[in-house]
């Protein structure tokens, strides 16, 4: 089950300054304000929030990078005419024509084997992506995705970005 990014941004919250350390210093900027003015107290909250709401981010953006939770899962492929089109889970981070790249995830190394663009966002969110270019010289990836093969599906990785050197050569 996913959570929404502001469940995520309060759990990261915790994980990094806990709940404690928030309200002690909120209350502390507060209880300071009669000693030093409101002013250097408002400075203080904001000092603190600051650097708290770093570490928030700093860690959310880990936890995402290594959990790649926003990578949707291939669900299948299906042949339209010439178009070999890749239906995804829904993800927030894709857009209606975002150039996509599709990575073979096997041993720990990732390979890139097609480019593509985001074809259509179903009402349902799933994501079709339509295959532009193969870039793998491997004809049994192309054979198992024309029969959209369970055991290639598993080991695919659909990112919302391509590399540079792939983009110069279209």
């Amino acid at each position: 089950m996913r959570t929404s990014f502001w469940r995520e941004v309060w759990e990261s919250f915790k994980s990094v300054n806990g709940n404690l350390i928030a309200i002690v210093l909120f209350i502390a900027g507060i209880g300071l304000s009669p000693y030093f003015g409101w002013k250097y107290s408002v400075l203080f909250i904001l000092v603190v929030f600051l650097i708290l709401s770093n570490g928030v981010f700093a860690n959310l953006a880990q936890k995402l990078y290594y959990e790649n939770d926003f990578l949707p899962k291939v669900l299948r492929f299906e042949i339209i005419g010439s178009k070999v089109i890749c239906l995804t889970e829904a993800s927030k981070v894709f857009s209606f024509g975002s150039i996509v790249s599709m990575y073979f995830k096997r041993e720990g190394f990732e390979e890139l084997i097609a480019i593509g663009e985001v074809y259509n966002i179903q009402e349902d969110g799933k994501i079709q992506i339509k295959i532009n270019k193969f870039i793998t010289e491997k004809d049994n990836i192309k054979k198992e995705i024309e029969n959209n093969s369970k055991d290639l599906i598993n080991y695919l990785l659909v990112k919302p970005n391509c590399p540079k050197e792939i983009i110069y050569t279209f």
